[in-house]
């Protein structure tokens, strides 16, 4: 087998594990919102137009900004405090893992209001599954959706 014909065999199994992931995503009925964070200070998270919005969908959940019509965007405190997300997943760019501190956002004025603090749904995720175009967003969207749904995507490798 050459080179063309393993990587169209290697697309061909991301095309069906992404499709395996949606008829899963497309069965659940309460589907939470996810708050992203790229960058604590000022505040950076991923729009509409951007693969963690698909992500998030094929994981059962969908991204709260998905609604703004750009890839990155700058919000305020205020804003992610209005849509109280459900989940808060920091992936925060260029950081050390260690480095991700869930405390200071807990420390952010009105945030211990949030459904997400409140029920300790802060996630970090490594942000080379997430953040990074290339074939490691299925291991980072397997993560997210066990994480949301372990019933659900079980079966999933």
């Amino acid at each position: 087998m050459d080179l063309k014909e393993k990587a169209e065999e290697q697309a061909a199994k991301f095309r069906d594990a992404i499709l395996q992931y949606k008829n899963i995503a497309d069965k659940i009925e309460s589907k939470p919102s996810l708050y992203w964070e790229w960058w604590p200070n000022p505040i950076f998270s991923p729009g509409g137009v951007n693969w963690l919005s698909e992500i998030s969908t094929l994981a059962g959940g969908y991204n709260l900004f998905e609604d703004v019509d750009m890839a990155s965007i700058q919000v305020t405190s205020e804003e992610v405090q209005k849509r109280d997300p459900d989940h808060i997943c920091l992936a925060w760019v260029g950081v050390p893992l260690r480095k991700v501190n869930p405390a200071l956002v807990k420390k952010r004025k009105g945030w211990t209001d949030m459904k997400a603090v409140r029920n300790n749904n802060i996630h970090i995720m490594e942000e080379p599954l997430f953040c990074r175009p290339s074939p490691r967003l299925l291991d980072g969207l397997s993560k997210l959706a066990k994480t949301l749904h372990p019933e659900a995507y079980k079966s999933m490798a």
